[in-house]
């Protein structure tokens, strides 16, 4: 068996033969590595690319490929039985296939030719070195596994998970103190549509979630989300060009290798360049051709319940709404590496796979997703977006995406800006995205499907500009439901802000957006303290306020202020957990799928909306102040360490290969250093962290986009680390120190100034 330790052994042969290919194709690699695929066919196009992503990230496509089908842990051990479970619990290989046949037959073949040409370089055997360290050789690549790769990569992204947080703190603060647990809203949500409009929150109606609250009660006796994104769209109305502008940048786990691949690929039908998921064919995320461009973010729409199931008979039955009906049940072997293998019983009702509970007991909580729908036809929306031509056509283009929910922005060379829900949502009561409700209800049942013309949608807002970064959609009292949960609107706020600053925008002139560390939630912190009476503080304690108030509210890296900010912030945010007494509800049954820190965690994005409406209900009669001041007077956050240091020796991430810890002694050269950054979770500079266990960043922008709608050649990027995957390439993370200071770099996509570049190197690839 042969590891690839050379990073150019593949990609600086000038020929090359490529079982699969029709006729040819060529591949150019520019300063960056980043490749560039032409051919002639569609089909040779797929080939190439699909070699040419196993070339650079086939071991982590592979990885993708378990974590979507729950086989993760035969390779990084008990750490990977989380998502095993769960991906073995939702069938999603069964899912995965199912889709597959149901595709038309543009996208078969797309993922057919993907799939020859990572297979071609498989068969070459010149493999990354992680196989070799698990002694072990990647297993044939199948069309399917594009969809399963897809799939794990945007499912449970959104704010479903804080239906079991609230769930599993009502016994410790009832049903209204759990209504609070939610993002912060700012005071008031900023809504995306109707354009740029405000809204009161909306409230849980207890009386008609009694019957879930009182099974919630029983079920507990005796016993995460991040990420996000920001983009933005500028109408030629407003730009110094009269073009539209389209930048952004999506945040995610920030992995290693990167998570996003740059690509530059044309066929016989389209010449596309953007964002790829290794392992997935197709910009489903970003990208333009010569006519439109496009980009997402997480729209946090609620596609998935959660359900209380009542059982009898040793789990064999389930309590439906016409009485008691037969439980499925399945095994699942779940082979661990250095362990032992794992039996993984799955009970499964009418709504779904249980995956809190146990129904030998008698209660169990089930998953119902509509990212598992049957059929899932989102593959076949790729092909349309690579060959659209307008914003209108983009949209139809999308017309049967489900996989994942997005708010997709877009802009065309006609001067068009839109905005639309990217998602197949299922139609119920709005009660079903609090908390759990139970499975026996009619009145908390799926009634189908929201049609794809009621989703929310628009084309050239007055305004002449659009703005998306997780905040809310519609107004909460607008049919459909979408969400319950969603990110505060710190982030939409701040880019308007920065948008309207300035005069006839570039991209030039707005790529400083990016860059933004303002947090509001500090400039909250700083009036409370401004204000705060400092009799009896300790010297310690008044120094901690003295900086704190002198602070600019900037989450700069170099900041010692936003060190001590973030200390006392999450010193708060225990003494509310502890006062509460919220955490004791996070044991139990509820500690593998809530979790002391998951619950923290929560808190932390709680704390500036009680803190503005000085709501104490759950302080246990103690007053803001009174939390203030304990977190002034209490040692330095554990999470944050010293807090006397710069910002970033707290935060700046520690990118950690998956195997790093299978392998110890392989450590330094699987795991990167990263460069220093600022921000946090509240900034446009999004950095994000695990509140209840560590201030170092887990999140992130994974790239940074700037499209100049119509003269492409002045399009910049970025992504997190580098194009490669490949442990010892130059291009692994030749991009980091960049994208930590929010620069970019060029965008090629015409092929003449690339084909006369002096750094791009050209393989050409023909038939056997």
């Amino acid at each position: 068996m042969s590891m690839n330790t050379d990073p150019k052994s593949a990609s600086a042969q000038k020929n090359f033969i490529l079982p699969g290919l029709e006729t040819s194709a060529e591949v150019w690699r520019d300063k960056w590595g980043i490749p560039h695929i032409r051919a002639t066919s569609d089909w040779d196009a797929f080939v190439a690319l699909g070699y040419v992503h196993a070339t650079d990230r086939l071991w982590q496509m592979e990885s993708n490929v378990r974590k979507g089908t729950g086989r993760w842990s035969e390779w990084a051990g008990e750490d990977g039985l989380a998502t095993d479970r769960l991906a073995r619990s939702m069938n999603l290989e069964l899912a995965a296939k199912r889709d597959f046949d149901a595709l038309d037959r543009d996208a078969k073949d797309m993922l057919e030719a993907y799939s020859v040409g990572v297979n071609a370089f498989i068969a070459a055997g010149e493999l990354p070195v992680e196989y070799g360290l698990l002694g072990t050789t990647p297993e044939p690549w199948k069309p399917w596994h594009c969809i399963a790769v897809m799939r794990q990569l945007g499912f449970m992204l959104g704010g479903n998970w804080m239906k079991l947080i609230r769930a599993a703190a009502i016994p410790a603060i009832g049903a209204d103190g759990a209504s609070k647990l939610r993002y912060d809203d700012g005071g008031n949500e900023r809504n995306i549509l109707p354009w740029d409009s405000y809204s009161e929150r909306w409230k849980m109606d207890i009386e008609r979630l009694k019957p879930a609250i009182t099974e919630l009660l029983h079920f507990a006796d005796g016993t995460q989300t991040g990420g996000g994104s920001n983009n933005w769209a500028v109408g030629k109305e407003l730009t110094e060009t009269g073009r539209p502008l389209l930048m952004g940048d999506p945040h995610r786990d920030l992995e290693l290798p990167s998570f996003y691949a740059q690509v530059h690929v044309a066929g016989a039908t389209f010449d596309a360049i953007g964002i790829m998921l290794p392992g997935v064919p197709g910009m489903s995320h970003i990208g333009h051709n010569h006519k439109v461009a496009w980009g997402v973010t997480t729209a946090f729409v609620d596609v998935n319940d959660f359900y209380i199931e009542n059982f009898k008979d040793d789990g064999k039955l389930c309590r439906t709404e016409s009485g008691w009906a037969e439980t499925a049940k399945r095994e699942e072997v779940i082979r661990v590496r250095g362990a032992k293998d794992v039996v993984l019983e799955v009970f499964e009702t009418p709504k779904g796979p249980v995956i809190v509970g146990d129904p030998k007991l008698g209660k169990g909580i089930s998953l119902r997703s509509g990212q598992i729908r049957e059929p899932d036809l989102s593959l076949n929306c790729m092909l349309k977006m690579l060959r659209a031509e307008s914003v209108d056509g983009l949209h139809e283009a999308i017309r049967e995406w489900s996989v994942s929910d997005h708010n997709l922005v877009a802009a065309d060379i006609g001067g068009n800006i839109g905005h639309r829900v990217r998602s197949i949502v299922p139609d119920r009561s709005r009660e079903n995205g609090w908390l759990p409700v139970p499975a026996w209800l009619p009145e908390f049942d799926w009634k189908g499907t929201v049609p794809f013309d009621k989703m929310p949608h628009a084309i050239n807002p007055p305004s002449h500009k659009i703005v998306t970064a997780n905040n809310r959609v519609t107004t909460d009292s607008a049919w459909p439901y979408l969400s319950t949960d969603c990110h505060p609107p710190y982030r939409a706020e701040r880019i308007v802000a920065e948008i309207e600053k300035v005069e006839k925008p570039t991209i030039d002139k707005l790529l400083h957006v990016f860059a933004d560390r303002l947090s509001i939630p500090a400039l909250l912190f700083i009036e409370h303290l401004k204000h705060l009476p400092q009799e009896g503080l300790s010297a310690s304690a008044q120094e901690r306020v003295a900086a704190i108030t002198a602070w600019d509210g900037r989450m700069e890296k170099d900041s010692t202020a936003a060190t001590i900010y973030t200390s006392v912030r999450l010193n708060a945010t225990w003494r509310l957990a502890e006062l509460s007494k919220v955490l004791t509800s996070a044991g139990g049954v509820w500690k593998d799928a809530v979790g002391e820190q998951n619950m923290v965690t929560q808190l932390w994005w709680v704390v500036p909306t009680l803190m503005r409406d000085n709501d104490t209900s759950l302080l246990n009669g103690q007053s803001w102040n009174d939390v203030l001041k304990y977190a002034l007077e209490a040692p330095t956050a554990k999470a944050v360490g010293n807090e006397q240091q710069p910002w970033h020796h707290a935060h700046t991430p520690a990118p950690t290969h998956p195997l790093a810890k299978q392998f110890p002694t392989s450590a330094a050269t699987l795991n990167v250093p990263c460069a220093p950054i600022g921000g946090d979770g509240d900034t446009v500079f999004a950095t994000g962290y695990p509140a209840g266990t560590s201030t170092q960043s887990n999140y992130g922008s994974l790239c940074r986009y700037a499209f100049d709608v119509g003269q492409w050649q002045n399009s910049k990027w970025i992504v997190y680390l580098g194009a490669s995957g490949i442990i010892g390439d130059k291009h692994r993370t030749d991009q980091n120190q960049m994208w930590a200071n929010a620069e970019m770099i060029p965008m090629m996509s015409d092929w003449a100034a690339l084909e006369s570049s002096e750094d791009a190197i050209l393989t050409s690839l023909y038939p056997k």
